[in-house]
């Protein structure tokens, strides 16, 4: 702004008015500046709020339900399976034993094996009919017959 007494009254009077107009200019475009931030910034806020509003309330759904999974033991959920794995334990526990126990021998087995031995020795004296008899008892028992262990050279 020049000094007064340069410009007439008027000329003064209307660059003083012109100056306070940028002025008000300037400061009425950095007020709707502010107030589109503003704006903008309280958009921001709600938005802000809405999320941890929502978090929130996932975050207690969550924590509900760990709270309900840790009071409540997971075999209580599925007894079935409980018994279908103690089932299951039981059998091969049980296979187990039978398998490594050893089977007792009869009693009768050495007397079996003495009459299997004299059957062998004196199987070519004994009549056909018996012989086929005795060939066929040793087959179902899926074991060889006295004929088929027979010594060459017949009964001794």
């Amino acid at each position: 702004m020049s000094a007064p007494s340069d410009k007439p009254p008027a000329m003064a009077i209307q660059d003083a008015l012109e100056a306070v107009q940028t002025t008000l200019d300037r400061l009425m475009a950095q007020q709707e500046k502010q107030a589109d931030l503003g704006g903008l910034m309280a958009d921001c806020r709600d938005s802000l709020s809405e999320t941890v509003g929502g978090m929130q309330s996932q975050m207690g759904d969550i924590l509900q339900r760990l709270d309900q999974l840790q009071r409540r033991p997971h075999w209580q959920e599925r007894p079935w399976m409980a018994w279908a794995c103690g089932g299951l334990l039981g059998a091969v526990l049980v296979s187990l034993v039978w398998t490594w126990t050893p089977l007792r021998a009869s009693r009768y087995e050495p007397l079996l094996s003495a009459v299997d031995a004299v059957l062998v020795q004196h199987y070519g004296a004994l009549p056909r009919p018996v012989q086929e008899h005795l060939s066929a008892a040793y087959a179902r028992a899926g074991v060889q017959g006295p004929g088929q262990r027979q010594a060459k050279g017949g009964p001794r």
